[in-house]
């Protein structure tokens, strides 16, 4: 009884570990921020998804995404993270995600939207705390990928959220700049 309450103790320990170093890595890295396209981004972070995707036997389907100005490698992540976080809370039924985007002002918005288990709104807030997790042992992961999240977006002069209701599904957004207005500023320059 002690033996396997330790050893349940050490694996939340290490799980921790692993996403604070998760978080210090990606965060603490410099943003080397320049004109992406938006579906090679895309396409990279469902490439690095795949055998989840396949496993859950997810559809996910997309609308062309316009050209960021970002960091690809943490915005990737970001995509990644997301959709990730589709897979694994999802419900008994077909997984379908799907990736878009709007445009407000300079700002593109980009949408990940899924038919999964949803999340209450008295949570929407707290989901993008480090270290918190909805489900406790329920899902794997150390709930650090929505705070990382945040932090990467809020670093690039955009922000995200949540919409979202119990067995509902949810749908995140984040804005990043429009690449189009640096490469207007950069012709005038």
């Amino acid at each position: 009884m002690m033996l396997g309450l330790i050893q349940g103790s050490v694996g939340r320990l290490q799980n921790l570990l692993a996403g604070f170093r998760t978080y210090t890595r990606v965060v603490g890295e410099k943003a080397v921020l320049r004109v992406c396209d938006g579906n090679a981004l895309l396409a990279g972070s469902l490439s690095s998804v795949k055998a989840m995707i396949e496993e859950s036997g997810a559809v996910i389907t997309h609308d062309r995404l316009p050209a960021l100005y970002c960091d690809p490698a943490q915005v990737g992540y970001i995509l990644a993270g997301l959709i990730e976080n589709s897979l694994k809370f999802r419900n008994p039924d077909r997984c379908e995600v799907h990736v878009s985007s709007v445009f407000d002002n300079d700002m593109a918005i980009v949408s990940v939207r899924d038919n999964g288990i949803g999340i209450d709104s008295k949570h929407h807030r707290r989901i993008f705390e480090m270290f918190k997790r909805l489900h406790n042992e329920r899902y794997p992961g150390a709930g650090v990928g929505l705070a990382i999240a945040e932090r990467v977006i809020q670093r690039h002069g955009g922000k995200i959220w949540v919409e979202s209701e119990l067995e509902r599904g949810a749908t995140f957004f984040f804005s990043l700049p429009h690449a189009e207005r640096y490469r207007i500023e950069a012709a005038a320059g």
